[in-house]
Parts: C-alpha cells; sequence; structure tokens
C-alpha cells in the first residue's frame, strides 16, 4: 500500500534477489490450481491456467519436480497448464 501498484518484474526481481522467488511461484501455482478445481466444479471449464516463471527456474530439477508434484496433488494435466515465462536475470539464487 505504501509504494502502490509494482510491475512483474519488479516483483521478480525483488523475490530474486530476496531468495524466495520458488517460493511465491509456488505459492501461485498452488492458488492456481485450487481456482482451477473450483471453477470447474462450477462447470466454468476452464481450459488452462497460466502462471508467470523465470526462464532460470526451469534450469532448476528442484523446482521442475515441485512444479510436477503440485499438478500430480491437484490432479491437473500438463496440458492445462501455460507458463509465462519471463526474461528476468538476477545473479541470485532462486530459493
Amino acid at each position: 500500500p505504501d509504494v502502490g501498484q509494482i510491475s512483474l518484474e519488479d516483483l521478480l526481481q525483488h523475490a530474486d534477489k530476496h531468495r524466495k522467488l520458488n517460493k511465491i511461484t509456488e505459492f501461485v501455482l498452488k492458488d492456481a490450481c485450487q481456482k482451477f478445481i473450483h471453477w470447474q466444479a462450477l462447470g466454468l471449464n476452464p481450459k488452462m491456467i497460466c502462471v508467470p516463471v523465470v526462464l532460470k527456474q526451469l534450469e532448476s530439477a528442484q523446482f521442475v519436480y515441485n512444479l510436477s508434484q503440485i499438478l500430480q496433488n491437484n490432479n491437473i494435466k500438463p496440458s492445462s497448464l501455460m507458463l509465462e515465462i519471463q526474461e528476468h536475470s538476477s545473479p541470485h539464487s532462486l530459493d
């Protein structure tokens, strides 16, 4: 509230700087999966969900494993997930 709206790029840079990028992305993915399931239960039949990720996250075997586990735990087909790949780059760790 003190800063106002921030861009996705700024959020990703801040999260990466504080080594929280994967945690935030996993939280967003879990929340999106729950909403996707809820919308299906309401009969809305969404085709897919879209979650922003940073390209270097996909280079992390642990991140890819966690992503696949989240989809599996929510019974969501991988084809129902669209990853919106951001080009953010930073020297910081992903964890």
